[in-house]
């Protein structure tokens, strides 16, 4: 296997500052050609998924509005991971929000790089077994979630149709599966 170096970074600069990210760009050096190009990159806090289940091993999965593709999604709940938290408290901390469901228990299932062309940070997927109701949603005023729990056996069907297709759902879905085998990282 051909092996690969790094692409140093000669310069780099702030193109906005949003809520939720910063925009940058980097001029990097091609370390086999020499030349500089440059790239833009995503600087966003690390988010987390949680993998909610009943006692009745139902899925707690929610409905919402997502503004990047104008259409309501069905996922797992999941956010940002605020300033001062662990990835394990704003997973206990969104579930809560977003569902009302509190975790007895959290499982680390691992993380990804969302998508490292453009992204700088890493999404952590939480099993929360045994979830049980436990207080009042907190929605933000940006938020307006509706509940759905879905049997198991249909997650795949879900994905199949088209039900379900956040890239990061389906990536906790695989990191479950993993863990279920015995395989996880």
């Amino acid at each position: 296997m051909k092996p690969l170096r790094p692409w140093p970074l000669i310069a780099t600069r702030t193109l906005g500052s949003y809520r939720v990210f910063n925009l940058r760009a980097n001029q990097s050096q091609d370390p086999r050609s020499g030349k500089v190009h440059e790239f833009y990159a995503i600087d966003s806090v690390d988010w987390v998924h949680v993998l909610p289940v009943t006692g009745a091993g139902e899925v707690v999965m929610i409905r919402q509005f997502r503004h990047g593709i104008q259409d309501v999604t069905l996922e797992i709940p999941g956010g940002l991971v605020d300033p001062g938290f662990t990835p394990e408290e704003a997973a206990r901390k969104e579930l809560l929000e977003e569902t009302g469901y509190r975790a007895e228990e959290l499982i680390p299932l691992g993380w990804v790089h969302p998508q490292p062309a453009v992204f700088s940070n890493r999404c952590f997927a939480f099993l929360a077994p045994r979830v049980i109701p436990g207080g009042m949603t907190a929605l933000e005023d940006t938020e307006d979630i509706a509940i759905s729990l879905v049997h198991p056996d249909s997650l795949p069907n879900y994905v199949r149709e088209g039900r379900i297709t956040n890239a990061m759902v389906l990536i906790t879905f695989y990191l479950y599966e993993l863990w279920r085998s015995g395989g996880s990282r």
